[in-house]
């Protein structure tokens, strides 16, 4: 799933550099560029944060309109790399979400530099393109025109004027920090702690042969449902833990708002463990579930937004670190639901080891 987001620039010389479109606040420990995934909200934005501080005459046609094109690889990696240099860790490219607002604002941080293009494994994941501003965002942004030629301006004007960027592409090179597999090649593998009794209700959809896939409801997976429905119903008489019971992925928790997912099957385990107050976990208790997302599922969990809270957030969401010195690679999915019966995402169960 592609991804474009806008931003205004004060002029194209200001904001690019040696073939990139160049942050703001490099002393800081927080560069980044103000970036919009609609152009109505990026005139918006400057207009807000910046136009008060022009001056001059028609400073508003020095203005330029730039669009960032993402591939879907480019949204896996861009968001899901922790950038440089930057404390504590944040991905590249993240959406702002978290306060509560009356309306999605859209706003996007990019954490660094951006080439004009860029490449992975000979795909190219990012493309820029600039072009002027309409006359009605330059009235927005205070520019005087007067009633008659406005009119014949508006008519002559062209809202998809925009010219790829030349530039020669630049290859992606942080391998090290992307936490895909094989550098980017393929999609991103998170982890969760999960019991066994969720493991036998929910074998369909661990198991990838061609009757599980095409046929959610076959007779033996009706007959395991139907019994362990029946034994959790007495449970509750007795106040036991309850399996959430999901024909189509692993059901969030009663009482939470998201599902934590790791990038690390080691900090799944001993999170788990600690949260329960335990040193080990049983394996005849608990199994560690596997799911790997493809380029394009993990795109589109990146970009798609959840309509439960004011805060919409992501659907997939890197968790904030409280500790600047440690990395814990959490996610949360913002969903009353994981899917895992779906072509472009698999799971797998595996032993709860500490190798």
């Amino acid at each position: 799933m592609a991804l474009s987001l806008w931003m205004v620039a004060k002029t194209w010389q200001q904001c690019t550099t040696d073939g990139k479109l160049s942050c703001i606040g490099k002393e800081s420990n927080y560069p980044y560029l103000g970036v919009n995934s609609d152009r109505e909200r990026a005139v918006d934005y400057f207009k807000q944060h910046m136009a008060k501080d022009q001056r001059g005459d028609d400073w508003q046609d020095q203005c330029v309109m730039v669009k960032i094109q993402f591939t879907a690889k480019g949204v896996a990696l861009y968001c899901t790399t922790p950038a440089d240099n930057v404390r504590p860790p944040f991905p590249m490219l993240r959406k702002l979400c978290h306060k509560d607002l009356p309306n999605d604002e859209g706003i996007w941080h990019l954490l660094g530099d951006i080439p004009f293009k860029e490449i992975h494994d000979g795909e190219q994941i990012v493309t820029i393109f600039r072009g002027d501003l309409t006359v009605d965002e330059k009235v927005k942004l205070g520019k005087k025109v007067s009633e008659s030629p406005l009119k014949k301006l508006r008519a002559a004007e062209n809202l998809e004027k925009l010219e790829e960027v030349e530039g020669e592409a630049k290859e992606w090179k942080r391998q090290e920090n992307c936490p895909l597999q094989d550098g980017g090649k393929r999609g991103l593998v998170l982890y969760m702690v999960v019991e066994t009794e969720w493991v036998k209700a929910h074998l369909h959809l661990l198991q990838k042969n061609a009757q599980d896939q095409n046929n959610p409801e076959y007779d033996e997976f009706k007959k395991r449902y139907e019994e362990l429905s029946e034994k959790h119903a007495s449970e509750i008489e007795h106040e036991k833990p309850i399996i959430q019971l999901c024909k189509h992925g692993y059901k969030r928790q009663r009482g939470r708002w998201s599902i934590d997912l790791f990038e690390s099957k080691l900090r799944a385990i001993d999170l788990t463990a600690e949260r329960m107050k335990r040193r080990v976990l049983e394996s005849q208790s608990y199994g560690v579930l596997a799911v790997e997302f493809s380029t394009e599922a993990l795109a589109g969990a990146l970009i798609q937004i959840e309509e439960e809270t004011p805060k919409f957030k992501t659907r997939l969401l890197r968790a904030e670190n409280k500790d600047i010195h440690c990395d814990r690679r959490t996610w949360s999915w913002n969903d009353a639901t994981l899917p895992l019966f779906s072509p472009q995402v698999s799971a797998r169960i595996e032993r709860v080891t500490m190798d």
